[in-house]
C-alpha cells in the first residue's frame, strides 16, 4: 500500500489549481508560464513572444489571448515525446492552415475568481481584422481531423505546463481566415489589426504581429530617483515581469529584489521574487520570499499557498500543512488547499485528516477525480473498506480518460475489497 501512495503521489498530488487569488498576481504568473512553458519548445529567435501575448485587465475580469505563432505547432511536436505519440500519423503542419488562440479567461463571482468554461464561452467568441472581415471558431466538426487532433494532443499539454489550469480552463480556438478560393485575408503578417472578441471583452493586435525593430518595455530614459519609493518599486517590478515573458529570470529577480529595497512594504516585488526564484528551481529561497511577503501583507493566500507546495517538495509536509491551513482560514472553498492538505496529512501519516480533507474537496467541486482516489488509498491503508470501495467507485465515475491506469487499478482494490 505504501508504494501505491508513493506511486500515486507523483501522478496525482497538486493537479487542483487555486480559484480565488488575487487576479493580478495570477495573471502574472500565468503570463509568465505561458512564455516560460512554450519558449522551451521554439527557437525562433525573431519571434517576439510578448507581441503575440495580449491581456485584458478590468477590476472584476482579466482576459489572456496568445496568438500562436504558426510554426510553433511543429517546433513543439519535434521537441516533446509525448505530444508525437498522441498526435500519432496526424500531420504537424495542419494547423498552418489555421489563426490558433490560446484563451484563459478569469472572472469575479461571488464566490471568488473563476475560470470562464467552454459552455460560458460558446457563441461568444469571433475574430475580426480592420478591413471588416469576421470570423468565428472552427467547431471539431468543421476542423480537419489532423488538426482536430493535434489541438486536441496538445492542449493538456499545455495546461499541465502552465500549471496553475486545468484543461477545462484553456480553450484553444481555431479559426480559418481565408475565404472559400484560399486567398488569406488575415495572418500575423497582415498589415492593419486584428480584435479577437471573447464574451464582449475586446483583444487587439497590431499587425504585422512581428517587426524586426521591438518596442522597448523598461524604463530607460526614465528618472526613478525622481520617484516616489511606490512607483519606483512599482516600475521596477514591472521591469522585471517584462524580463520575465523574455525568459530572462535572473534579470527579472535582480529587478525584483531592487523593488524590494526602493519599498521594502511592497508585497508583490516579494510575491514575484518567490516566483522567479521557483521558475529557477531556488526552492529555499523561494521559501524565503514568500515568507517575506506573508511578513508584509498576512492576508496574501497565493505566497502561503505556493509556500505549502514548496514545503511539500522538500519534504516538510508538516510546514505545508500549517501554510494551508493558514489559507482556507483566509478562504475556506479553496478545493485545491484541502487537497493538497490532505496529502500532507497522507506523507504525516495522519489517516483520518487525510481522509476529512479529501471529503472537504470532494464536497466542494465533486467533478475532480484525485480526492476521490486519493480518499480511497487513505481508507484503505485506515482499514476502512467500506469507504475506500465508495471512493473508488466515485473516482471511476469521474476520471478523465489519462487517469486510464488508475481507473484499471481502483477496479483491481474494489474486487480485493468484496473479501472485506
Amino acid at each position: 500500500m505504501q508504494n501505491m501512495r508513493n506511486e500515486l503521489r507523483g501522478c496525482l498530488a497538486y493537479t487542483c489549481s487555486i480559484r480565488r487569488a488575487p487576479t493580478i498576481i495570477l495573471v502574472s504568473c500565468l503570463m509568465v508560464l505561458l512564455s516560460y512553458s512554450l519558449a522551451l519548445a521554439y527557437t525562433d529567435s525573431e519571434t517576439q513572444l510578448d507581441q503575440s501575448l495580449k491581456i485584458v485587465q478590468s477590476e472584476d475580469r482579466s482576459t489572456i489571448a496568445w496568438w500562436i505563432p504558426a510554426s510553433l505547432w511543429e517546433e513543439l511536436i519535434y521537441s516533446e515525446q509525448s505530444v508525437r505519440d498522441k498526435i500519432g500519423s496526424a500531420d504537424p503542419l495542419a494547423l498552418r492552415d489555421y489563426d490558433v488562440f490560446l484563451v484563459i479567461d478569469i472572472v469575479k463571482s461571488e464566490s471568488g475568481y473563476e475560470f470562464s468554461t467552454e459552455s460560458k464561452l460558446a457563441g461568444t467568441v469571433e475574430l475580426s481584422d480592420s478591413a471588416g472581415h469576421v470570423w468565428t471558431p472552427l467547431s471539431d466538426d468543421e476542423l480537419g481531423s489532423d488538426a482536430r487532433s493535434m489541438l486536441e494532443a496538445i492542449k493538456p499539454y499545455i495546461a499541465e505546463m502552465i500549471g496553475s489550469v486545468t484543461d477545462s480552463d484553456v480553450h484553444l480556438l481555431a479559426f480559418s481566415s481565408g475565404n472559400p478560393e484560399g486567398e488569406q485575408y488575415l495572418d500575423q503578417s497582415s498589415s492593419g489589426t486584428a480584435t479577437l472578441t471573447v464574451d464582449g471583452v475586446e483583444v487587439l493586435w497590431d499587425l504585422p504581429l512581428f517587426s524586426s525593430s521591438k518596442a522597448t518595455k523598461d524604463s530607460a530614459g526614465v528618472d526613478l530617483a525622481g520617484m516616489s519609493p511606490r512607483n519606483r518599486a512599482e516600475a521596477l517590478n514591472e521591469e522585471g515581469f517584462q524580463l520575465a515573458l523574455q525568459g530572462d529570470y535572473e534579470g527579472a529577480l535582480d529587478k525584483m529584489n531592487q523593488a524590494i529595497a526602493a519599498d521594502p512594504t511592497f508585497w508583490e516585488a516579494a510575491f514575484g521574487a518567490g516566483f522567479m526564484s521557483e521558475l529557477l528551481v531556488q526552492y529555499e529561497q523561494a521559501v524565503d520570499y514568500y515568507t517575506l511577503t506573508v511578513t508584509i501583507d498576512d492576508t496574501c493566500i497565493d505566497a502561503y499557498f505556493r509556500r505549502a507546495n514548496i514545503y511539500m517538495q522538500l519534504g516538510e509536509p508538516g510546514k505545508a500543512v500549517d501554510d494551508y491551513t493558514r489559507v482556507l482560514d483566509l478562504d475556506p472553498q479553496i478545493v485545491s488547499a484541502y487537497f493538497n492538505r490532505g496529502n500532507a496529512y497522507l506523507d504525516l501519516g495522519d489517516l483520518d485528516a487525510a481522509i476529512e480533507d479529501y471529503s472537504a474537496s470532494s464536497e466542494l467541486d465533486p467533478s475532480l477525480s484525485e480526492p476521490y482516489f486519493n480518499k480511497a488509498v487513505a481508507c484503505e491503508s485506515a482499514g476502512r473498506y467500506a469507504e475506500a470501495k465508495l471512493a473508488y467507485e466515485a473516482f471511476i465515475s469521474v476520471a478523465p480518460a489519462e487517469y486510464a491506469f488508475y481507473v484499471d487499478h481502483a477496479k483491481e482494490r474494489i474486487e480485493a475489497l468484496a473479501e472485506h
